[in-house]
């Protein structure tokens, strides 16, 4: 396995980092980077009609680990998933709600 990262999203002090095995060219967590930022962000991904969500404080790093493997049909300039809904980060606290 040769794991591989990308940035998925970012905003503003934050940054959505997807760590990938790029043999088997499946995701299966995102490292949440909020260490430049003044206020909680939540981001949150939709994999395979499955939502998961995860608040990051200011000056913290955490680390999603997604319960559906994220499927990449190819990484060459931007990454393709085959079973990726959604995703984003947005400001506030584990609601549930987006």
């Amino acid at each position: 396995m040769a794991t591989q990262t990308t940035t998925l999203a970012t905003s503003e002090a934050c940054k959505a980092i997807l760590t990938y095995d790029d043999l088997l060219l499946i995701a299966s967590s995102v490292t949440l980077d909020n260490l430049g930022g003044d206020n909680s962000i939540t981001f949150w991904i939709t994999v395979s009609g499955v939502t998961q969500f995860k608040t990051v404080l200011p000056g913290s790093t955490a680390i999603l680990t997604f319960t559906v493997p994220l499927a990449i049909i190819s990484v060459g300039g931007s990454a393709i998933f085959s079973n990726l809904n959604s995703f984003g980060i947005g400001m506030g606290v584990d609601t549930g709600v987006f």
